[in-house]
């Protein structure tokens, strides 16, 4: 059988689109296909963390790291299709086509995201000073340039990657530029690029924990310097260029059995698990160096100590001669592949969607939740990237046409088919290029699953709770805002009373109930709130010091001390369960910030005024 045909394609690991603006390339169907490996990869960590799955599912797996996958990806191919940019003509179309690429499926999953739940908007409190700026530099995929928790973060937190990529395209025109004879100085400079951001990350003004309160947030961040700023991980993506330059120059005659290829890509796919598996080993070393400092060790953790493996990985997978690379060239693959941007963007609109119904969901066994949550996040990244990201796409790139190019937007279906070994056909066809008949189903199908989900949460029945006359005389004596707020699926707040101590100041007294056999292994964090959410006094301490464990309907009272210095101009109490930084039990109801983790319950009166008061 003969030789696939050499083909024109908008991206070789990218969506089949017809592109004015690119030469003539052969599409790389692996890689297109590890980029949906890539994506899982990610979905399936942050899954964990919202506890859709166990937290120590993956351990000591870290999956997180397929972030850097991309950015390495993105420069392997960018290189591949653009070998140069030599006319001002030619650096605009490549601009444009860039921003069509990402700017679509991006400005949908954030538009979702606002729709579903405008309270999930990340950091940024919800009034407007404070929400048009991170949403303005969103809708320009700028937040990853401001190394500020208002920014990096804001709305989708997974965007941020799409704004730091976009600042690998605006910075590409250049260093292409003779790209074959600099790549030798271009590769160290980036390096550079990155120690420099790990220095300004380890002074010690800088904060260091990525999720701040809110009077933190105009400080600078390790985090943004260091995890999602462009200067920091642009060594992942020239070293892909490097890798694309090395793939082109290797010889012809330099070609392998599918035996040998199969064990080489076996070889590479071992490599990247062991780094991602003996990561945390490294890191910790790493943490006993001094002059790495913080900064230095989670640019290791995220970026130095992966990017070699997946450099290999992609080099390998690119020469498609082993079976591994003939596997992911399959039609449903490439599909899947084609699909992972879109599924990557919206995997934060699902999570909110899941905290927001996950006291009903808990009713479901864990493995049916699960599997509702990626056929409705395959099926609605199928749609968005059918209905909306393919032709806004198109469209965009239109805009500056390449004279002399004909329109090939009727081969599509071929080219997306074209695999190594010269097939053309698959079952696969309508999907990977979509007409009206096959949306109209896909519509149909994401409809029937909404249905079905809405008659499960209808009909759920929430877990138990034990409506003892203590539980109810709790709930009687609480403030109104505060009463009979589930925790996650293990904890429910009967109530928050505050208690006049005179001159000595106010006992902020929680009444807690265990809906199920749980150990009190969580931190409660109290925080009292000004005018315009600033943070008057904050407490964060252990639910129990001995982690001891609590029996379904098994009540108990936290007391927090505050004086009248720390109440003095309080308007609200905040109130949160967290472990560490990352993972909070969330409320279920009531009035909520910060994503949806934090409750909030309004001071009475007399406290809110003057600091102290009668007893409520």
């Amino acid at each position: 059988m003969s030789a696939s045909p050499t083909i024109r394609s908008l991206d070789p690991a990218a969506a089949p689109l017809p592109d004015l603006t690119r030469p003539r390339v052969r599409r790389l169907h692996a890689l297109t296909a590890l980029r949906f490996v890539a994506a899982a990869a990610i979905v399936l960590t942050h899954a964990a963390g919202m506890q859709l799955l166990p937290s120590a599912t993956f351990s000591p797996f870290l999956l997180a790291q397929a972030v850097s996958f991309f950015f390495v990806l993105s420069g392997f191919i960018l290189t591949y299709v653009y070998p140069s940019l030599d006319t001002w003509n030619a650096r605009g179309r490549f601009l444009l086509a860039r921003f069509a690429r990402i700017w679509p499926a991006h400005i949908i999953a954030l538009l979702l995201l606002i729709l579903l739940n405008a309270n999930a908007l990340g950091y940024p409190s919800q009034t407007t000073a404070d929400w048009l700026r991170p949403f303005g530099v969103n809708l320009l995929m700028l937040q990853s340039w401001f190394p500020y928790p208002w920014s990096y973060f804001a709305f989708n937190p997974a965007a941020w990657s799409i704004s730091t990529e976009f600042g690998f395209y605006l910075m590409f025109p250049l260093l292409i530029h003779r790209w074959s004879r600099t790549w030798w100085w271009k590769l160290p400079l980036a390096a550079g690029a990155a120690v420099l951001m790990i220095a300004l990350g380890n002074r010690p003004d800088v904060l260091a924990t990525a999720r701040p309160v809110p009077a933190q947030l105009h400080r600078v961040a390790m985090v943004g310097l260091v995890y999602t700023h462009p200067f920091a991980r642009l060594f992942e993506f020239v070293l892909g260029m490097s890798v694309a330059l090395l793939w082109r120059r290797t010889p012809a005659a330099f070609h392998l059995r599918r035996a040998a290829g199969t064990a080489l890509e076996l070889a590479a796919v071992a490599a990247v698990i062991a780094n991602m598996y003996f990561a945390h080993s490294l890191v910790d070393a790493a943490r006993r160096v001094a002059w790495i400092g913080a900064g230095g060790t989670q640019w290791l953790e995220q970026a130095g100590s992966v990017c070699f493996s997946f450099a290999a990985l992609i080099y390998v997978m690119a020469r498609e001669e082993g079976w591994i690379s003939r596997a992911l060239s399959a039609p449903l693959m490439v599909l899947l592949g084609e699909i992972s941007f879109s599924v990557y963007l919206l995997q934060d609109v699902f999570f909110v969607w899941y905290g927001r119904h996950k006291a009903h969901l808990y009713a479901m066994p864990t493995w049916v939740a699960f599997l509702v949550f990626w056929a409705m996040l395959l099926s609605s990244a199928f749609l968005v990237w059918a209905c909306a990201e393919r032709p806004l796409r198109q469209w965009i790139v239109r805009l500056w046409p390449m004279p002399g190019r004909p329109d090939d937007a009727r081969d599509a279906p071929r080219r997306a088919l074209e695999v190594p070994g010269g097939r053309t056909r698959s079952l696969w066809a309508p999907l990977l290029d979509p007409g009206p008949r096959v949306m109209l189903g896909g519509a149909l199908v994401v409809a029937l699953l909404v249905g079905v989900i809405a008659l499960e949460l209808w009909t759920a029945v929430p877990p138990h709770v034990n409506r003892t006359p203590d539980y109810l005389a709790a709930v009687e004596r609480s403030a109104p805002a505060s009463r009979e707020i589930q925790f996650g699926n293990q904890f429910v707040l009967a109530g928050l009373r505050f208690e006049d101590r005179g001159d000595q100041g106010v006992d902020v007294i929680a009444t807690w109930q265990a809906m199920r056999p749980a150990v009190l292994r969580y931190a409660l964090a109290l925080y009292v709130l000004g005018a315009n959410d600033q943070t008057l006094a904050w407490v964060d301490r252990p639910q129990d010091p001995d982690q001891r464990s609590v029996a379904e309907g098994e009540m108990w009272t936290d007391v927090i001390h505050l004086t009248p210095a720390q109440l003095a101009g309080a308007r609200d109490i905040g109130l949160a369960l967290h472990l560490g930084s990352d993972t909070a039990l969330a409320p279920m109801d009531g009035k909520r910030d910060w994503g949806g983790v934090r409750l909030r319950v309004p001071l009475p009166e007399n406290l809110a005024s003057t600091g102290a008061g009668d007893p409520l």
